[in-house]
């Protein structure tokens, strides 16, 4: 009888792990990470941000009147993103990939200036020109 339990028991737990429901064997982990792993992750998680501000500009430009003072925020904090992802490459020049995201958070703040200056004056009464 103890026999049969334990190999029903036995055969259950090959059930089991035959149809995927063991744990996840743990993913290989590098003994190193390189240098520029850091910096180049940090850039992106900094663009996810970004274009998750862009897409709340875009929908807040949707409207036929648009919320002036959030839209001038979202797109200070889009071109502030881009100043940081910048100031990252700066750090790491020969990065092309680190090159190339400032490059592209670059043109997403130009953008979002362009879209919300033609709707809104972000600039408060009395503010010096640039």
């Amino acid at each position: 009888m103890t026999v049969t339990i334990r190999l029903g028991f036995l055969s259950l737990s090959m059930a089991v792990l035959s149809t995927g429901c063991a744990a996840p064997q743990a993913a290989h982990v590098p003994t190193e990470v390189p240098p520029e792993a850091g910096p180049r992750r940090e850039a992106a998680r900094l663009q996810a941000a970004q274009r998750e501000a862009e897409t709340r500009l875009d929908e807040l430009q949707a409207d036929t009147a648009p919320d002036c003072p959030r839209a001038c925020e979202i797109k200070e904090v889009i071109c502030d993103l881009a100043r940081r992802i910048c100031a990252i490459a700066d750090r790491h020049q020969g990065d092309p990939e680190l090159h190339e995201r400032c490059q592209d958070a670059t043109r997403r703040c130009q953008r979002a200036s362009q879209k919300v200056d033609t709707r809104c004056d972000c600039d408060p009464p009395g503010s010096p020109l640039p």
